[in-house]
């Protein structure tokens, strides 16, 4: 009975029917986080910067930078990007890979709402997105035509534009060949597709002395290293002609049509 009887009152008095035990308090104390101070902050993009090229469908680096008045980075990372030219494209980072900015010639605007209540807005212009392939070409055409017995020859210059997406090739070349003492002119256009990765193929359509109008298969390719281009075209229109011309071209600057 008083077996049981000090079970029960170990109930409510566990010094009397135990050891006594320390209780020992472990909780960590939480250091107070220093509250950010967002006041005098700035905010600027570092990269694409203004004027640059970014190549279209390659994963290029978006940057900004947000600093307190210490100059010190804040870490804040809903930072909203966009785009004059591409109302689709909008980001939300400090910083991020992408290549799903479309062709274009691009104002690109980076904006942050702070928790103090400051907004801030940075913008960078003419940063351009366009195929690396793209651009205005120029260089020297030449074609030989042998007109029954007739050999002739034909030298001039050609003007090319690979279109911004960097798909199609355009332009023209003309020349004067003598023909029994008297000048006759060829005039050539080119539409020619590019398979996106330096190769060319397509036609060369070709008024021959104006008498004649024909489509001449035509095959080439873009060396981006050289930033030149070669095409090649011929054929015989009729047993009684055959035509052999080529162009040779470089790239003068990135202006593809935009």
């Amino acid at each position: 009975m008083r077996y049981l009887a000090c079970s029960v009152s170990a109930l409510f008095l566990m010094s009397a029917c135990s050891p006594k035990y320390n209780v020992i308090d472990i909780t960590e104390e939480e250091e107070p986080v220093a509250e950010v101070n967002y006041d005098g902050a700035t905010l600027r993009i570092i990269r694409p910067q203004s004027g640059s090229f970014v190549p279209y469908a390659d994963v290029s680096d978006f940057e900004a930078e947000l600093l307190g008045a210490d100059g010190e980075p804040l870490e804040f990372n809903e930072v909203q990007w966009s785009s004059s030219a591409d109302a689709q494209w909008t980001k939300t980072g400090i910083a991020f890979p992408d290549d799903s900015l479309d062709v274009g010639l691009h104002n690109i605007t980076a904006q942050v709402s702070l928790p103090n209540g400051d907004r801030l807005a940075y913008s960078v212009g003419g940063v351009l997105v366009q195929s690396v392939y793209a651009g205005t070409y120029v260089g020297t055409f030449s074609t030989n035509v042998q007109y029954e017995s007739f050999p002739l020859g034909c030298a001039g210059s050609a003007i090319m534009l690979i279109g911004p997406y960097g798909d199609v090739l355009t332009g023209d070349a003309d020349c004067l060949a003598s023909l029994g003492g008297f000048d006759a002119p060829l005039a050539f256009q080119f539409d020619v597709e590019h398979d996106g990765d330096g190769e060319l193929s397509g036609v060369v359509a070709a008024d021959l002395f104006g008498w004649f109008q024909v489509d001449f298969d035509a095959d080439g390719a873009v060396d981006l290293s050289e930033e030149t281009l070669t095409l090649n075209f011929g054929g015989a229109p009729f047993d009684s002609m055959e035509v052999d011309g080529s162009v040779t071209a470089d790239r003068i600057s990135l202006d593809s049509g935009l």
